[in-house]
């Protein structure tokens, strides 16, 4: 008699379903139940066995609507057939992981609407019968977020795309400009070289020393000018005007910058002192353009009503620089 009772109460355990709710199984509902996230307990045949008021709130379903439902009534119709290929495979190899790896994952609420989710599966080997943990997070904002990223990102590029065009452009019209240019400046400075030779011939000899020196200036003037024009054209066509490395005394480079700037000079009534320039390797034509406008920038901008004082001098930095 005990034994047959024994194996009555054998087959009704056999064939009841899964509690949750008693004994040990009912301080796991109350821990799922105080989870942040939201969590839902699936048995193998897939069906909800537990659900926690956050699952509520994310989906708009009553607890009691879910039980005994099938998982697939969380996610959208699309991904329904894809989604029972997936639990069958986990139910092969079970073991806590990520869901969805590398795939953007949906929930779909009761009212129909979708929204981001991110899922972490764990196997809950202690409820018995298969049961599979599902920790939910609604990673509504996190998607918002990342895509207003990904606009701002897309609108950089766009933007500067945009610029690149725009400055590829502007650099096409400026070689235009400069070619046109020097071209057309080349002209009137070998007149002008050429008219300053037939002036020198046709003075006198004992030409007063002033004025000689004022013609040394327009030939050195426009010769410098026939050079940056030259410059000019050679940076048009090819980019940039390919550096003369050599010796070139700096001191050099300032007496020419000075015979440049002899007008303006003279007009502010500047003084410019140079000491202990060294000889470095360089560009001549570019070091001279440096002093120059070094020089220029100088006696432009000072004070109202007083006399520039120009002093150049060098130091040698720490390593011999």
């Amino acid at each position: 008699m005990n034994s047959e009772n024994t194996e009555s109460k054998q087959e009704q355990s056999a064939e009841r379903p899964i509690d949750i709710t008693q004994g040990a199984h009912g301080l796991f509902r109350a821990a799922v139940e105080a989870a942040p996230n939201g969590m839902i307990a699936v048995d193998e045949d897939g069906k909800i066995v537990l659900a926690n008021r956050q699952i509520e709130a994310m989906f708009g379903y009553r607890q009691e609507e879910l039980l005994g439902q099938p998982i697939e009534c969380l996610v959208p119709a699309r991904f329904r057939e894809r989604h029972l290929g997936h639990r069958k495979e986990f139910r092969k190899k079970s073991e806590t992981r990520p869901m969805g790896l590398g795939n953007q994952l949906f929930g779909r609420r009761k009212d129909g609407t979708e929204f981001p989710v991110e899922i972490g599966l764990n196997p809950i080997d202690a409820l018995g019968g298969g049961v599979v943990l599902a920790s939910l997070m609604d990673i509504s904002a996190r998607a918002a977020a990342a895509a207003k990223l990904e606009k701002t990102v897309n609108d950089l590029a766009a933007a500067h795309e945009q610029a690149v065009n725009h400055l590829a452009a502007a650099n096409a019209e400026l070689e235009e400009f400069s070619t046109v240019a020097s071209h057309d400046l080349q002209e009137p400075i070998r007149n002008l070289l050429s008219y300053v030779a037939l002036l020198e011939e046709d003075l006198p000899s004992g030409l007063p020393p002033d004025a000689a020196q004022d013609l040394k200036y327009i030939k050195q003037s426009a010769s410098r000018m026939q050079e940056l024009v030259q410059d000019l054209l050679t940076l048009s066509r090819v980019g940039r005007r390919e550096l003369q490395i050599t010796d070139v005394s700096l001191e050099e480079c300032v007496r020419e910058s000075l015979a440049a700037l002899d007008v303006a000079l003279r007009e502010s009534g500047a003084q410019c002192e140079s000491s202990g320039l060294p000889s470095v390797r360089g560009d001549r034509r570019m070091l001279t353009q440096l002093y120059q406008n070094l020089i220029s920038n100088a006696n432009k901008f000072r004070a109202k009503g007083m006399t520039p004082k120009i002093q150049l001098t060098a130091e040698r930095g720490q390593g011999g620089e």
